[in-house]
Formats: C-alpha cells, structure tokens, sequence
C-alpha cells in the first residue's frame, strides 16, 4: 500500500521520483528553483501551476494549477505529469482570455 503523504522530487526529465528520506526531499524543494510549470498574468487575475512534490491526493496527483482572482479565484485543478500539467494550464489561460476578451 502506498503511503499517504509520500515526496517527490523531479529528475532531469521532469518525472517524479519518490524520496523516502524528509531531510532529502527538504533540501531539494527548498533549493530546487524549477518546480514552477508555468505562470501566466491576465489582467489582475494570475494562473500558476506548479509541481506540488508532496502527493496528498488518493490518486498521486503531484501538479496543481491554481487561479488566483477573477471568476475562478482559488479553484484548482490536479494532474499526474509535467505534460498533463503544461496542458491543463494552457487550457485555463484560454479560457480566461477567452472570457477577459469578453
């Protein structure tokens, strides 16, 4: 059974990789300047995704993009990959162009 709450790093590939030991994952995430997906600025609204590296979801859902004000202010929305991620934030920055345009 996997354990509830485990941590991830990224390796070169963008793939996350299980740490089993807190003191590593600390020191990785506090130095560590490239978990940041992507951040996107519509107006006063901002869109950031980014990878969580702390696995608190039953489906190891490691990445979030969050909407910060407007409409969609502090929905979000998890996915599994760095691929699925970048998708899922360009899908939101259209949308809320999309509706900014309006």
């Amino acid at each position: 059974m996997r354990d509830r709450g485990q941590k991830y790093i990224l390796n070169n590939q963008h793939v996350p990789i299980a740490v089993p030991d807190d003191d590593e994952w600390w020191e990785w995430y506090n130095i560590e300047k490239n978990r940041r997906v992507g951040e996107d600025h519509i107006g006063d609204i901002v869109i950031s995704t980014v990878f969580t590296a702390w696995d608190i979801t039953p489906d190891r859902c490691l990445f979030e993009t969050m909407v910060f004000g407007g409409r969609y202010d502090r929905e979000c929305w998890r996915t599994h990959t760095w691929e699925e991620a970048e998708a899922k934030h360009k899908e939101i920055v259209a949308v809320i162009e999309a509706e900014h345009k309006s």
